[in-house]
C-alpha cells in the first residue's frame, strides 16, 4: 500500500514601487507582475502574481477605488496568500483547488499614500499538495557483520525517513594519450588508438573518450570529444589536456555529443615530443546533482552488540553510548573523561545546550544507526555541536546538505554558521547567493541586523574586493547603511584613483572624517589632483574646502619666540597642569589680563585652576595660540575650543576656527555646530549654517534635545525670510517636523485669517484655541469682514464654542 501524505510548500515573492511624479497622488498606472518562483524542493509547481491597479471610470466601483492583486498556479493547487506590506494592513486570503485566484486589496487612495519613497509589497503563497515520500538508499552493508546490523537495515528500510536532499558531487576521470615520433618520417608523430572511459554513479554510466586527430601540418592539431553519445542530456562538465611542455587547456561540456576542439599547432606539439614520446592527459571532471544518501560509518558498528557503560543526558532524555567512543571522536570528550568532569561514579554527562533532538542525531551519525529525517536547521544544530565538542569525522555529509539546499530562506543561518566555525567553501556559496540576490537581501531585516565585520567580509567574498575602500565605496553605491559596513576612519586613501572616487561621496553624505582624508591626500599630492578632470568639474566650494581641512590648524605666529623662553605660569586642570608664560595670556586674552593684573590670582602662586573645561580642549586652544600645529581637530572638540575663547574672550582663535567649521558642517554635526553660532552670535557661521539647514533639510534630524523650539523656530524663520512664529510653524509642519504650539501667538489680523483655514484643514487643536482667543476678544472687528463671511457654518459655530472657553 502507498502512503499519500500532505506537504505544505511555501514561497515568496516581492514586487517594489516607487512614487512617480506623474501621479500627483492620485492613481497608478503602471500594471505590475512578480517573477515566475517555484517552491523550493518542489520544482514542478510554479507560481507568479500580479498587481493591477484600480481601473477607470467605467469600471465597477469596487474595481474604480481599490487595487486588485492576482494569482497564478502551475499546476492547480489549494492554498492561503498573504499580503504585507509597510504601513498597509496584513490580509491572508484562502483559494480553492485552482490556476488563477484574484481579490480586491486595499482603497488605492490607502495604498498610494503608503508609498513614501519605495513601498516593497511582499506576496508569501502556501499551498498544501499531496506526495509519496521516497525510500532513502542504503549504501553497502559494513565489511564488519553483526546481527544488529541486520535489524538496523531493515527497520530503515521500512520507516523510510528521508528529506530527498540534492546534493552536488564531482566525478574525475583520467584519459592518458601517448604521442610517439613516427620512425623513418621526419618532423611526424603518431597516436595508436582512440582513448574511451566511463564514468559511473549509482546505476549510471556516462561514456565518453578522446581522439587527437592531425591530418595536415599547417592545421591546428585537433581534439575529438565523444561524450554520452546514446543520451540527449544537459550536463555541466569540463574537459582539462595538459602535457609536459605544452600550456594546459581547458573546454567546457554543456550537453552530451560530439564536439571538436583547436589543441595546438601541429609545429608546437611536434616539439614538445621528447625522447620520442609524449603523454597527454586528459581529465573529465563532471558534475552531477544526485539524492543525497548518508553513510553508515563501519568503524563504531561494532559497539552496537557491547552494552554501554555511559550516558549522554538533556532533561528527561537520556542517549547511551560508551566512553571509549566518546575519547575516540572527541579531543573535548576524552579530557572530559579523563579528568573527571564527568563524574565516572554517575557515568553521565548532562549537556543543556542543545536540544535532545540534535544529540541523538549527531550520536546516531557517528554509530551508524538511522538518522530520521535531517532538515536544515537540524543539521546546522548538529554541526554547532560537532565544532563545539571538535567531533572532525562522520559529518560531511551535513555540509552537503547545507550547500545543495541552500536558499533565500535559510541564508542568514547558514551564513552566520559557515562564519562562525570558519567553513570557506560554504561561505563562499552563501557569498555567491548574495551576490546573485544583493537587491532583495540588502534591504531585508536580518541583513540590516548582521555584525558590521560579517558585512564586509561578504561583500569582500561576493565581489571578490581587495580592501575596506572597495567594500565602502560598493556600498554607497548599492544603498547599504556605511555606519553597519565600515567605519569611515579605516578607509585608506593611497592612490589618485582612491581619492577620485572617495570624495564625491564623502561630500554627498557630508562623512566629516573622511572629508578630513581627501583634504590630507589632495595637500600632499597637490599637483597631480589638480591636473585631474574630475577634480576640475569639482564645484568651487569644494574645492576650497579640500585646500582648508587639508592644511593642519596654525594660529598667528607672533607667540613661537617664547618657545624658547621658561615659563613663569601654570594653568591647572584636574590632576594636569600647562606651563605657559603671563606675558601670552594677557595679550590674548583680556580676562585673563584682567585676572594677572589685578590679583585676581595670587602673583605669589603663579597659578590658576580652570575645571569647567577639560585638560584636552585647554590644551589646544593655548596650542593654536602659540603657534603650534594642532594636526586634525573633530567639530566636537573645535566647538569646546570656542566655548573656552567665549569665556575668556580669545578672539582670534573665533577666526581660524570658523572657516574651519563651515566646510566641515554636515548632518550629523549641524545642530550643534548651529546652537553654536547662535550662542557666540556669530553672524557668518549662524549664516552659514541656514544655507547648509536649506540644501540639506530632508536628512537633518532636528530634537529639542539638540535645538530648543525658540532656536528652531529662529532657523525657520532665517532660513526662509518668514515674519513670525506662526508663518515658521506652518513652514515647519509642510517640511515633516513639529514645533512647540505653546510658543506661537495670533497677534494680527492677517495671522488670524491665515491660521484658520490651516487649523480646520490640520486638524490643529492647538492652533485653533489661539483663534478661538483671538476671536474672543476681537469678534466685532472680525465679524466685519469678508474673510470671515467665506468661513464655513461649521468653523464659525466652533470658534462660538471654543470661545467661550476664554470668557
Amino acid at each position: 500500500m502507498i502512503n499519500v501524505e500532505t506537504k505544505t510548500l511555501k514561497s515568496s515573492a516581492t514586487i517594489p514601487f516607487v512614487k512617480s511624479e506623474d501621479t500627483k497622488g492620485k492613481t497608478l498606472s503602471s500594471y505590475k507582475k512578480s517573477k515566475s518562483r517555484v517552491f523550493p524542493g518542489q520544482d514542478e509547481y510554479e507560481w507568479w502574481f500580479n498587481f493591477c491597479p484600480a481601473v477607470n471610470e467605467y469600471s465597477s466601483e469596487n474595481e474604480k477605488n481599490h487595487v486588485k492583486l492576482a494569482l497564478n498556479l502551475i499546476p492547480a493547487a489549494e492554498g492561503r496568500v498573504t499580503i504585507e506590506a509597510e504601513g498597509l494592513p496584513t490580509k491572508t486570503y484562502d483559494f480553492p483547488k485552482c490556476k488563477y485566484f484574484d481579490w480586491f486589496y486595499v482603497h488605492q487612495a490607502e495604498f498610494y499614500a503608503a508609498i513614501e519613497h519605495v513601498l516593497v509589497l511582499k506576496c508569501t503563497v502556501e499551498i498544501d499538495v499531496d506526495f509519496v515520500p521516497k525510500i532513502r538508499n542504503f549504501c553497502p552493508k559494513p565489511d564488519v557483520y553483526t546481527p544488529l546490523y541486520d535489524s538496523m537495515f531493515s527497520e530503515m528500510q521500512i520507516t523510510g525517513l528521508t528529506n530527498n536532499l540534492k546534493v552536488t558531487k564531482t566525478l574525475k576521470d583520467e584519459i592518458n594519450i601517448p604521442l610517439r615520433k613516427s620512425v623513418g618520417r621526419e618532423n611526424k608523430f603518431w597516436n595508436p588508438e582512440t582513448t574511451q572511459s566511463q564514468l559511473e554513479l549509482n546505476s549510471n554510466v556516462f561514456r565518453w573518450s578522446v581522439t587527437y586527430v592531425h591530418d595536415k601540418e599547417e592545421s591546428p592539431v585537433s581534439l575529438i570529444f565523444i561524450f554520452c553519445p546514446n543520451l540527449i542530456i544537459n550536463v555541466n562538465a569540463r574537459l582539462t589536456v595538459e602535457a609536459e611542455g605544452l600550456p594546459t587547456k581547458t573546454y567546457t561540456i554543456s550537453n552530451s555529443g560530439k564536439f571538436y576542439f583547436d589543441h595546438f599547432p601541429y609545429q608546437d606539439v611536434f616539439n614538445a615530443i621528447i625522447d620520442d614520446e609524449l603523454n597527454l592527459k586528459c581529465t573529465l571532471e563532471l558534475t552531477v546533482d544526485t539524492n543525497f544518501v548518508p553513510e553508515i560509518r563501519t568503524e563504531f558498528c561494532n559497539y552496537n552488540d557491547i552494552e554501554a557503560d555511559f550516558e549522554i543526558h538533556r532533561g528527561d532524555d537520556h542517549y547511551k553510548v560508551h566512553k571509549v567512543v566518546l575519547s575516540k571522536i572527541s579531543p573535548i570528550f576524552k579530557s572530559m573523561l579523563e579528568h573527571n568532569f564527568a563524574k565516572s561514579s554517575s557515568n553521565k554527562l548532562v549537556i543543556n545546550d542543545f536540544d535532545f533532538k540534535t544529540i541523538k542525531t549527531a550520536m546516531n551519525i557517528v554509530y551508524g544507526r538511522p538518522w530520521g529525517k535531517i532538515s536544515v536547521g537540524l543539521a546546522l544544530d548538529v554541526l554547532y555541536f560537532v565544532d563545539k565538542y571538535k567531533i572532525t569525522d562522520f559529518f560531511d555529509e551535513l555540509e552537503e546538505v547545507l550547500t545543495s539546499n541552500l536558499s533565500m530562506n535559510n541564508f542568514y543561518a547558514i551564513l552566520r554558521y559557515a562564519n562562525e566555525c570558519a567553513k570557506t567553501d560554504l561561505f563562499a556559496k552563501c557569498a555567491a547567493l548574495y551576490k546573485d540576490y544583493e537587491d532583495t537581501i540588502k534591504t531585508a531585516e536580518p541583513f540590516l541586523a548582521l555584525p558590521g565585520p560579517l558585512v564586509i567580509k561578504l561583500l569582500k567574498c561576493a565581489f571578490q574586493f581587495e580592501n575596506e575602500l572597495d567594500v565602502f565605496y560598493h556600498a554607497r553605491q548599492k544603498g547599504i547603511c556605511v555606519d553597519v559596513v565600515i567605519e569611515p576612519s579605516t578607509v585608506e586613501i593611497q592612490t589618485l584613483a582612491d581619492f577620485l572616487k572617495v570624495v564625491p561621496y564623502a561630500w554627498k553624505y557630508y562623512i566629516e572624517d573622511l572629508k578630513v582624508k581627501c583634504a590630507q591626500f589632495y595637500q600632499q599630492n597637490k599637483a597631480e589632483v589638480e591636473k585631474s578632470w574630475e577634480f576640475q568639474s569639482y564645484p568651487k566650494m569644494m574645492q576650497q574646502a579640500l585646500s582648508i581641512l587639508g592644511r593642519p590648524i596654525e594660529a598667528r605666529t607672533d607667540f613661537r619666540e617664547y618657545e624658547n623662553v621658561p615659563t613663569d605660569f601654570e594653568i591647572q586642570c584636574g590632576e594636569n597642569q600647562l606651563r605657559v608664560h603671563k606675558d601670552v595670556l594677557s595679550q590674548i586674552s583680556p580676562v585673563f589680563e584682567a585676572m594677572l593684573r589685578h590679583n585676581f590670582v595670587e602673583t605669589s602662586s603663579n597659578k590658576i585652576e580652570i575645571n569647567d573645561f577639560d585638560f584636552k580642549t585647554i590644551e589646544t586652544a593655548l596650542n593654536i595660540c602659540y603657534g603650534r600645529s594642532c594636526g586634525d581637530l573633530s567639530t566636537e572638540l573645535m566647538l569646546d575650543i570656542l566655548y573656552f575663547a567665549d569665556k575668556y574672550h580669545i578672539a582670534d582663535i573665533f577666526t581660524q576656527l570658523e572657516e574651519v567649521l563651515t566646510h566641515n558642517l554636515s548632518t550629523t554635526n549641524f545642530c550643534t555646530v548651529f546652537h553654536c553660532a547662535n550662542d557666540f552670535e556669530n553672524t557668518g557661521l549662524f549664516a552659514e549654517c541656514v544655507k547648509f539647514y536649506k540644501q540639506n533639510k530632508s536628512n537633518i534630524k532636528i530634537a529639542e534635545a539638540t535645538l530648543p523650539f525658540p532656536l528652531v523656530f529662529k532657523l525657520v524663520k532665517s532660513a526662509y525670510q518668514l515674519k513670525t512664529e506662526l508663518d515658521a510653524f506652518m513652514h515647519a509642519r509642510r517640511d515633516g517636523f513639529r514645533l512647540d504650539i505653546e510658543e506661537l501667538e495670533v497677534p494680527t489680523l492677517a495671522d488670524f485669517f491665515k491660521t484658520v483655514p490651516y487649523a480646520w484643514e490640520k486638524y490643529e487643536d492647538g492652533l485653533k484655541m489661539k483663534c478661538a482667543k483671538f476671536w474672543q476678544d476681537n469678534k466685532d472687528t472680525v465679524r466685519k469682514t469678508e474673510e470671515y463671511s467665506s468661513f464655513s457654518r461649521s468653523i464659525k459655530e466652533e470658534l462660538d464654542v471654543l470661545g467661550a472657553c476664554f470668557e
